[in-house]
Parts: structure tokens; C-alpha cells; sequence
């Protein structure tokens, strides 16, 4: 997604984060840096379907939440939508994704899914 400019929607892409406690859940985390541009499309955004997503803010970012995402779809690629641009990301792309990268703990890792 890093490579996916939403900088015309006011938005800029922060990181994704898996939740897997009692279900799992993907978190795709943003920053609004341009507040009349994000209103434009705050209400365009979804998750592939006709249906608009509602968004949290937290920490001075905004995410954009999947929840309950099946343990037999955890490879099934999900389409993230705001205005016209599109991303797709699995909860294994996110998981190869630590396991590959040097700035994850080996205990972090050895939680993973």
C-alpha cells in the first residue's frame, strides 16, 4: 500500500496491523493531511463492497477496520476503496510480511498466525 499515493484524498498511508485475539481483524492506518480533501471522499471509502466504512481515530491517525475475518479466508484478498484507488491485502501478506522484515521481534514473530 506504501506504494499507493492517496494524497489526493487528503489521506497518507501510516502502516496495516493484524488484530488476533478472540477474532481476527485488519486495521489500515492513515494520516489526513488535507481535511477538505478527506471530506470529500470520507464517505466513498469501503472494503469492495457498495457499502460505505466508517473510520476510528486514534492517536492522532485514522483507521480504516476489517473485523472478523475467518480463519479459512485469512489468504483471501480484500479491496481497501477510496475514491478511485484500490488496494488489495490479505491477512498472510500482512503476516509474510513481519516474518520477512528485520524490524519485528522474533517473539512478535513467533505469535503470528
Amino acid at each position: 500500500m506504501r506504494d499507493t499515493d492517496f494524497s489526493a484524498y487528503g489521506l497518507a498511508y501510516v502502516g496495516t496491523t493484524i488484530v488476533y485475539l478472540s477474532d481476527t481483524s485488519m486495521r489500515h492506518y492513515f494520516k489526513i493531511t488535507d481535511q477538505g480533501d478527506f471530506e470529500k471522499v470520507k464517505n466513498h471509502i469501503t472494503f469492495g463492497s457498495d457499502t460505505p466504512i466508517g473510520y476510528t481515530e486514534k492517536g492522532g491517525n485514522i483507521y480504516f477496520e476489517l473485523k472478523n475475518i475467518a480463519a479459512a479466508d485469512l489468504d483471501k484478498h480484500y479491496t481497501l476503496k477510496i475514491g478511485e484507488s484500490e488496494y488489495k491485502y490479505s491477512v498472510l501478506d500482512y503476516v509474510k510480511a513481519c516474518l520477512s522484515s528485520d524490524k519485528v521481534r522474533e517473539n512478535t514473530k513467533a505469535k503470528l498466525p
